[in-house]
């Protein structure tokens, strides 16, 4: 397990790995949904690679991210 800040914003859930300050999009997010943006939280996860999710755009902001991750526990 990782130790991992929940970021949240109208584009996505994204987690911020202690010691790297770069953001990685999380493809399940509704294992994140009872942890507000802010919260610290461990979790085990797996890169996801590319994934062709289909994401309907909820605002004109972008978020960039380092990488792509599936939680597997919280």
């Amino acid at each position: 397990m990782k130790t991992a800040t929940v970021v949240k914003d109208c584009t996505g859930t994204y987690v911020c790995f202690a010691g790297n300050n770069a953001d990685y999009l999380v493809y399940n997010p509704a294992t994140l949904a009872a942890h507000p943006s802010g919260s610290t939280v461990n979790v085990t996860f797996r890169s996801a690679g590319r994934c062709s999710l289909p994401k309907e755009p909820t605002c004109r902001m972008f978020h960039e991210s380092k990488g792509n991750l599936t939680i597997l526990k919280v």
